[in-house]
């Protein structure tokens, strides 16, 4: 009886993983449909701010132009504020202080190095004086590699002053490199760096790391121009470039050699019929006279 039990439970699963089957549910097959999880994002630099005074408006305009203009001049990927805030676990990436702290800036690090998947941040101070804003700037390496930096507060006259400055600030903020612009024509030309190629005219920007790089233009059509820089640290240099045309080849035109002068027959020269009209004129004039004369000597002589 139990035996026979058993087997009925056996043919009700088997009609059960059968049906699924046929209906596409099996277990595997709904496993392989299920999400994969997506991988680990992988950032460079996170930004957080651990003042607002009367900034909070702000905030995301501010954190926007930070970060295009690291990630375009510096070329390392920041971290979205809104992951840096869940990390920390305040609004905003405000940092709470307490009086155990060795230094504010420590005490903002070690709470960064617990919780952001990051090599550097950078802390921002943000207050607002009627339309001018004041920021100042710590940035730290969470790997230790680098002693922790802080910039002196700077005042500017509203966003876009502060947006102005971004480039020359970046490379404050993240030593080491230069801000390199490459500009001129003609439109399209190609660009390399040290045989890599960055970019097309007219313009290429882009951040390099200090020291000895070669620079080439080239395009078809013109001359190649290759120079060879020095790029200083924490500068922001500019090569303008304005290729020249390459000089129009010679070509050598195979000419066939010119055909021999026609020679015109002796009897169709007009000079020839002149000059035997002349002597035909000659001997007939000297027959005419040698004619009369003899008819006059023979009337005078009576013979």
């Amino acid at each position: 009886m139990v035996a026979a039990v058993g087997r009925q439970r056996w043919m009700v699963w088997m009609l059960a993983l059968g049906g699924g089957w046929l209906l596409g549910f099996s277990p595997r097959h709904a496993w392989a449909n299920q999400p994969n999880k997506p991988p680990a994002k992988q950032y460079d630099v996170a930004i957080a701010f651990y003042q607002a005074l009367g900034a909070e408006a702000q905030i995301d305009s501010l954190f926007g132009k930070l970060q295009q203009a690291i990630e375009r001049d510096i070329g390392l990927k920041v971290m979205p504020l809104a992951e840096t805030q869940a990390a920390l676990g305040k609004d905003l990436g405000l940092q709470a202080l307490g009086n155990d702290c060795r230094g504010e800036l420590i005490c903002m690090l070690d709470t960064s190095r617990k919780k952001l998947p990051v090599s550097q941040v950078v802390f921002l101070s943000v207050g607002v004086l009627g339309s001018a804003f004041l920021v100042s700037i710590r940035s730290a390496s969470i790997k230790q590699e680098q002693p922790p930096r802080t910039l002196e507060g700077k005042r500017y006259n509203g966003i876009a002053a502060f947006e102005k400055e971004l480039p020359q600030l970046v490379l404050t903020i993240f030593p080491g490199r230069t801000r390199f612009v490459v500009e001129g024509s003609p439109e399209g030309a190609i660009v390399k760096i040290n045989d890599s190629q960055v970019g097309t005219l007219p313009k290429v920007a882009l951040s390099w790391a200090s020291g000895e790089i070669t620079v080439s233009v080239s395009y078809p059509g013109y001359l190649d121009n290759t120079k060879r820089l020095t790029l200083l640290p924490n500068r922001i240099m500019t090569l303008r470039v304005a290729l020249e045309k390459k000089p129009a080849e010679r070509r050598i035109v195979h000419r066939p050699p010119p055909p021999p002068p026609q020679t015109t027959p002796l009897h169709q020269q007009w000079w020839v019929w002149v000059i035997g009209a002349g002597v035909v004129v000659g001997v007939t004039v000297g027959v005419v006279v040698g004619v009369t004369q003899s008819q006059v000597y023979r009337v005078q002589t009576g013979l």
